[in-house]
């Protein structure tokens, strides 16, 4: 999905290679909000009925 490599150097990752999600989250916004992004859906199987 993105083009670059996550490594302690790009700055996306700490020491212990866990990753730095408010960097991460902020150099692929525009990719987050592709996916992620738009009007909520709704789905009849998830609504419950009481």
């Amino acid at each position: 999905m993105i083009e670059s490599e996550l490594t302690e150097d790009s700055g996306h990752l700490t020491p212990s290679l866990k990753i730095k999600r408010e960097v991460v989250t902020r150099d692929f916004a525009p990719i987050i909000d592709e996916i992620y992004g738009g009007a909520p859906t709704t789905s009849e199987a998830l609504k419950i009925q009481d």
